[in-house]
C-alpha cells in the first residue's frame, strides 16, 4: 500500500524528504567534487587545488584522438 504525501504523518513525510535529500547528496557530491578538481592546476587530484586552470580542457579539446573518441561516444549514445 502506497501512501500519498497527504496521507503521511508530518514526521514520516519529513523523514522521507530528509532521506531522499541525503541519498541525493551522497550520489551527487562526488561528481561535483571531481568537476571542481578538474579545474585544478596540479597533474594529480589534490585538495585544495594549488591553482585554477583550463589547461586540461584545452589539451582535451585540442587533441584529435580525444575528439574522435568523444564523437564516437556521442554517436553511440
Amino acid at each position: 500500500m502506497l501512501l500519498t504525501p497527504n496521507a503521511m504523518s508530518p514526521g514520516l513525510r519529513t523523514g522521507l524528504y530528509l532521506t531522499t535529500a541525503l541519498i541525493a547528496l551522497f550520489l551527487l557530491l562526488p561528481i561535483l567534487f571531481i568537476i571542481l578538481l578538474s579545474f585544478g592546476s596540479s597533474q594529480w587530484l589534490v585538495f585544495p587545488p594549488p591553482g585554477w586552470t583550463l589547461k586540461w580542457y584545452q589539451q582535451f579539446f585540442s587533441n584529435p584522438d580525444w575528439m574522435a573518441a568523444a564523437m564516437s561516444s556521442f554517436k553511440v549514445a
